[in-house]
């Protein structure tokens, strides 16, 4: 499903995306996928060539959306390489899975380090995890 508060802030945000990764000149490091992950996961993965070095979950926001993203492309994601969350301040932007996935798949787990980052106008927040094994 797509993401509430980028269709209430942006009538494309694929396209916006898109032009902002040319601007900075990026797309050619950038590859994009929409759709859900339960249903394109998997030919995600098989086209993979390299680890991921840096992944960005900001997709379905329920609990288990974001699970499910998570689980399907962490095991991806190169040794130092890094997860970034957004919208896990659920007090804020009312999304409760990437906080779950927060609380049950990052904390006390020695296998990631992590730095929340907070943002403003409206602070929904980061998270800037390093796979760290």
């Amino acid at each position: 499903p797509p993401n509430e508060f980028c269709s209430i802030w942006l009538k494309n945000p694929l396209a916006y995306v898109q032009s902002q990764l040319e601007t900075a000149r990026l797309n050619q490091w950038v590859e994009l996928h929409q759709g859900d992950s339960k249903m394109i996961g998997s030919k995600i993965a098989e086209t993979l060539a390299t680890p991921i070095d840096f992944l960005f979950i900001d997709g379905d926001h329920s609990i288990e959306g974001c699970c499910a993203d998570f689980e399907l492309m962490e095991k991806y994601v190169s040794t130092g390489g890094f997860i970034l969350l957004h919208d896990i301040f659920p007090e804020w932007c009312g999304c409760e899975g990437p906080a779950f996935v927060i609380d049950n798949y990052i904390l006390d787990n020695a296998r990631f380090e992590m730095c929340q980052i907070y943002i403003s106008p409206l602070n929904f927040g980061y998270a800037l995890i390093r796979k760290v094994w």
